[in-house]
Protein backbone atom coordinates (compact mmCIF):
# COMPACT_ATOMS: atom_id res chain seq x y z
CA UNK A 1 0.00 0.00 0.00
CA UNK A 2 2.79 2.69 0.78
CA UNK A 3 4.67 1.42 -2.61
CA UNK A 4 1.48 2.41 -4.45
CA UNK A 5 0.69 5.54 -2.56
CA UNK A 6 4.45 6.22 -2.93
CA UNK A 7 4.36 5.91 -6.81
CA UNK A 8 0.83 8.02 -7.03
CA UNK A 9 3.17 10.98 -5.58
CA UNK A 10 6.10 10.61 -7.89
CA UNK A 11 3.34 10.59 -10.70
CA UNK A 12 1.62 13.37 -9.82
CA UNK A 13 4.88 15.23 -9.37
CA UNK A 14 5.85 14.99 -12.92
CA UNK A 15 2.15 15.57 -14.31
CA UNK A 16 1.75 18.62 -13.30
CA UNK A 17 5.37 19.51 -14.15
CA UNK A 18 3.77 20.39 -18.04
CA UNK A 19 0.07 21.17 -19.16
CA UNK A 20 -0.04 20.11 -23.15
CA UNK A 21 -1.45 22.89 -25.22
CA UNK A 22 -5.34 22.79 -25.73
CA UNK A 23 -5.55 20.93 -29.11
CA UNK A 24 -3.25 18.15 -27.85
CA UNK A 25 -5.78 17.59 -24.73
CA UNK A 26 -8.61 17.24 -26.79
CA UNK A 27 -6.90 14.73 -29.32
CA UNK A 28 -5.78 12.66 -26.07
CA UNK A 29 -8.56 12.55 -23.33
CA UNK A 30 -11.29 10.86 -26.34
CA UNK A 31 -8.16 8.60 -27.67
CA UNK A 32 -7.58 7.60 -23.95
CA UNK A 33 -11.64 7.03 -23.35
CA UNK A 34 -11.42 4.82 -26.39
CA UNK A 35 -8.74 2.75 -25.60
CA UNK A 36 -10.51 2.10 -22.40
CA UNK A 37 -13.77 1.32 -23.73
CA UNK A 38 -12.05 -1.24 -26.31
CA UNK A 39 -10.59 -2.92 -22.88
CA UNK A 40 -13.81 -3.20 -21.32
CA UNK A 41 -15.17 -4.93 -24.85
CA UNK A 42 -12.21 -6.88 -24.97
CA UNK A 43 -12.14 -8.00 -21.84
CA UNK A 44 -16.18 -9.58 -22.40
CA UNK A 45 -14.58 -12.46 -24.23
CA UNK A 46 -11.38 -15.38 -24.20
CA UNK A 47 -10.98 -14.82 -27.75
CA UNK A 48 -9.89 -10.86 -27.81
CA UNK A 49 -7.18 -11.54 -24.59
CA UNK A 50 -4.51 -10.53 -27.56
CA UNK A 51 -6.60 -7.21 -28.08
CA UNK A 52 -7.26 -6.35 -24.46
CA UNK A 53 -3.71 -6.90 -23.94
CA UNK A 54 -2.57 -4.51 -26.68
CA UNK A 55 -5.03 -1.88 -25.60
CA UNK A 56 -4.42 -2.36 -21.90
CA UNK A 57 -0.37 -1.34 -22.59
CA UNK A 58 -1.08 1.63 -24.85
CA UNK A 59 -1.47 4.40 -21.91
CA UNK A 60 1.13 2.89 -20.12
CA UNK A 61 3.90 3.17 -22.57
CA UNK A 62 2.27 6.26 -22.70
CA UNK A 63 2.63 7.83 -19.19
CA UNK A 64 6.38 6.20 -19.42
CA UNK A 65 7.08 7.95 -22.53
CA UNK A 66 6.10 11.58 -20.73
CA UNK A 67 7.99 10.88 -17.97
CA UNK A 68 11.01 10.19 -19.26
CA UNK A 69 10.34 13.56 -21.51
CA UNK A 70 9.68 15.59 -18.21
CA UNK A 71 12.78 13.98 -17.16
CA UNK A 72 14.65 14.99 -19.59
CA UNK A 73 13.17 18.27 -19.86
CA UNK A 74 14.37 18.79 -16.35
CA UNK A 75 17.77 17.15 -16.82
CA UNK A 76 18.67 19.56 -19.80
CA UNK A 77 17.27 22.78 -18.00
CA UNK A 78 14.15 22.90 -20.98
CA UNK A 79 11.02 23.20 -18.49
CA UNK A 80 10.79 26.91 -17.76
CA UNK A 81 7.50 26.47 -16.05
CA UNK A 82 9.38 24.50 -13.89
CA UNK A 83 12.19 27.01 -12.72
CA UNK A 84 9.12 29.41 -12.52
CA UNK A 85 7.60 27.64 -9.74
CA UNK A 86 10.66 27.05 -7.92
CA UNK A 87 11.67 30.73 -7.97
CA UNK A 88 8.15 31.07 -6.57
CA UNK A 89 8.78 28.80 -3.72
CA UNK A 90 11.89 30.76 -2.87
CA UNK A 91 10.63 33.42 -3.29
CA UNK A 92 7.48 32.51 -0.98
CA UNK A 93 9.30 31.29 1.77
CA UNK A 94 8.05 31.80 5.33
CA UNK A 95 11.37 31.69 6.80
CA UNK A 96 12.81 35.13 5.46
CA UNK A 97 16.24 36.51 6.44
CA UNK A 98 15.03 39.80 7.30
CA UNK A 99 13.40 39.07 10.40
Amino acid sequence: MLKAVGLTAVVEVFVNLYVFPLPIELLLLPTLALLAAMSVVAGTEDRFAVVRKLVDRQPVSLTISLICRHIARIATGGNSQLRLAMQKVEGSSSFSRSS
